[in-house]
C-alpha cells in the first residue's frame, strides 16, 4: 500500500506540473485498485494484495502514503472523492496509531502482533518515516479543510519529537517540510471554474505550474467538492474587491455557497491565512500573486 502511495503521488504531482492527463489517470486508476483491493469493509487498511487477496495489517507507512497520495490527487484532479477517501483513512490511522498522550504515532496499530518493542518511527532514510509524512498530511489537511483540529495534532506530532530536533534535526529531513509549510503559513490557492472544468482553468493552471511553490494547497471546485468552506462563496463572476478569510469573494452572488455558478472566466483566489488577494482571471496577475513573498518574523 505504502509503495503504490509514493507512486501515487509522483503521477499525481507530475500531471498538476507538466499538464500531462495520462499521469493524472494512471494516478486514479492505480488509487481506485488500492482502495478497492486493500481497503477493507470497515474502513481499514491491508499491506499487500496478491492471488486475490488482501494481507497483513497495514503499518503507519501505508496509512500515511496513501494518504499523501489521495491529497495530492484531490489537488490534481479537483474531485472531492480523494479527499473524503485522505478524512477517513486519516480518522482511521488516528484509531488505530495514535499516541494520544504523546501525540506522533506508533508503527504497528493498537491490537495487532504483540511486540518486544512498539516502535515510533524517528527517522527518515531513502524512504521518509510515517510520523513525518503524517506532520505534513496533518497541516495539509488543516489548510484544505479550515478544521484546526489538524493542524493542533499536527503541533502535538512535531512537540513529540522536539529533542531530536534540537539534536539531530538532520534525521528528521522530511519532517522539517512539515516545519517549514506550518511556519510559512501555507497559501491557499482556490481556482474556480465554469462547471468545476480544469480545462477551462487551463491558462491558470499553467501558470500555477510554472512556480515553485512548496507551501500551497490548491483547491478547484470539482465534483464533489460541494461544501468546502475554501469554495464557499467563490464566483467565476467579476473580479472586485477579495475579503478577507473564507467567506464570499468579489461579485458573489446568492448562490448558497456553490462555487462557480456565475459563469464567465476561471477566476483564482490566493489567499494565506484567511486574507486574499483580489481574485484574478488574467494568468500574469496570478503569477505576480503566487511570487509575491513574506518574510518571515526573526
Amino acid at each position: 500500500a505504502g509503495w503504490n502511495g509514493l507512486m501515487i503521488s509522483a503521477h499525481a504531482r507530475a500531471a498538476r506540473v507538466l499538464g500531462e492527463e495520462t499521469y493524472l489517470r494512471t494516478a486514479s486508476r492505480a488509487m481506485e485498485a488500492l482502495l478497492g483491493h486493500l481497503r477493507m469493509e470497515d474502513g481499514t487498511l491491508r499491506r499487500s494484495w496478491a492471488a486475490g487477496a488482501a494481507r497483513h495489517p497495514a503499518v503507519l507507512s501505508d496509512y500515511a502514503f496513501v494518504i499523501a497520495a489521495c491529497l495530492d490527487l484531490f489537488e490534481a484532479s479537483w474531485e472531492g472523492r480523494w479527499l473524503d477517501a485522505a478524512l477517513a483513512l486519516q480518522a482511521q490511522q488516528d484509531r488505530l496509531f495514535r499516541d494520544a498522550a504523546g501525540g506522533s504515532y506508533w508503527l504497528t496499530a493498537s491490537g495487532a502482533e504483540t511486540l518486544l518493542a512498539r516502535e515510533r518511527p524517528a527517522q527518515d532514510g531513502a524512504v521518509p518515516s510515517g510520523n513525518s509524512v503524517t506532520a505534513l498530511n496533518l497541516y495539509r489537511l488543516a489548510a484544505i479543510t479550515g478544521d484546526d483540529r489538524w493542524r493542533a495534532q499536527g503541533d502535538a506530532l512535531l512537540q513529540a519529537f522536539a529533542e531530536i530536533f534540537a539534536q539531530s534535526p538532520a534525521a528528521l529531513a522530511e519532517m522539517l517540510l512539515a516545519v517549514d509549510f506550518r511556519d510559512d503559513a501555507a497559501r491557499e490557492i482556490v481556482l474556480v471554474a465554469p462547471g468545476g472544468s480544469r480545462r477551462a482553468a487551463a491558462p491558470l493552471l499553467e501558470q500555477l505550474a510554472r512556480i515553485y511553490l512548496p507551501n500551497a494547497v490548491v483547491v478547484g471546485n470539482g465534483p464533489g467538492t460541494f461544501g468546502l468552506e475554501l469554495l464557499r462563496g467563490r464566483s467565476t463572476v467579476g473580479s472586485g474587491r477579495a475579503e478577507g478569510g473564507h467567506g464570499r469573494g468579489a461579485g458573489d452572488g446568492d448562490n448558497g455557497g456553490r462555487a462557480g455558478d456565475g459563469g464567465g472566466p476561471a477566476v483564482a483566489y490566493v489567499c494565506r491565512g484567511g486574507a486574499c488577494d483580489l481574485p484574478t482571471s488574467d494568468p500574469r496577475t496570478l503569477a505576480a500573486q503566487l511570487r509575491a513573498v513574506k518574510p518571515l518574523p526573526n
